[in-house]
């Protein structure tokens, strides 16, 4: 499954290749708080190293489609880079366990998107506009944050102290702006991410049915992957009136993370991570 979501990234049609090389610099590092000092610490992000420019990761986990609905499997790829801001993540599920449906969530050229397929034939929902664009860039901050967060170290981002273990952090592209408020640990590992820039469905609103939610990842672990240490799961949550809203809880596949490269189509299988035990710490 990992291979056919991947081969379909591979083939996209949105453009990416490596930047020049875009080293860190005693300045990127001087002006952050503290909590994002050590966010860059913890992921081994030090003066003179190169900033990531992209990478790709593949999940597998449980997806919720309302609160009181059924966990659902699933299997998920996701493509991340930065010049130009690009985010494609496709997952693959089966509602009731039974019809299989493909879901893709992009941000490429500035715009959000979101297309789901049952069989890939039939459309289950679509959507595009403002909303899309803040809530894919957002994810996209999100996603950088977990793993690559020198990805950020540019003037589209703004960081912010709040106290010694978190910061405000704001990034613009294309003229769209979203904010987060990041919390990290003691060793700098950030442990949830929040943001108002995500938008939830309300069957109930007629007119403007995408509705500004509150929305978080906390993260549930970190593993030891050769000399670097990664987020190994996660969940996320919608803050409702009426309640939390957990709808995802996603497990990293050992071996899928991978930086630095083309959205190509991985050259070795990643159904063999599975089996895998993670380090967690």
């Amino acid at each position: 499954m990992w291979t056919k979501l991947w081969d379909e990234i591979a083939r996209s049609s949105f453009s990416v290749a490596p930047p020049p090389l875009d080293i860190v610099t005693e300045a990127d590092l001087a002006s952050l708080p503290v909590a994002a000092c050590a966010l860059m610490t913890f992921h081994g992000v030090r003066a003179s190293t190169p900033k990531h420019w992209s990478f790709r990761s593949a999940w597998k986990g449980a997806f919720k489609m309302k609160p009181n609905g059924s966990w659902l499997p699933i299997h998920a790829v996701q493509y991340d880079a930065r010049s130009p801001v690009t985010r494609v993540f496709h997952m693959s599920l089966r509602l009731a366990h039974v019809i299989p449906v493909l879901a893709r969530d992009t941000y490429v050229d500035g715009c959000g998107r979101l297309i789901a397929r049952a069989g890939d034939l039939v459309t289950v929902a679509r959507g595009r506009g403002r909303e899309l664009d803040e809530g894919e860039l957002v994810t996209w901050l999100n996603d950088c944050i977990l793993f690559a967060p020198s990805m950020l170290l540019s003037d589209q981002a703004h960081f912010a102290h709040v106290d010694e273990r978190t910061f405000d952090l704001s990034f613009t592209d294309r003229g769209t702006t979203v904010r987060a408020r990041v919390f990290v640990d003691e060793r700098g590992a950030a442990v949830d991410f929040e943001t108002t820039n995500r938008f939830i469905h309300d069957p109930e609103e007629a007119r403007h049915p995408l509705v500004r939610c509150r929305w978080s990842t906390p993260i549930g672990g970190y593993v030891k992957r050769g000399d670097r240490i990664v987020s190994a799961r996660g969940k996320a949550t919608w803050h409702l009136p009426e309640g939390d809203f957990t709808y995802a809880d996603f497990e990293l596949v050992d071996g899928s993370l991978v930086f630095d490269e083309p959205p190509k189509l991985p050259t070795r299988t990643l159904e063999a991570g599975l089996s895998r035990p993670h380090d967690v710490l």
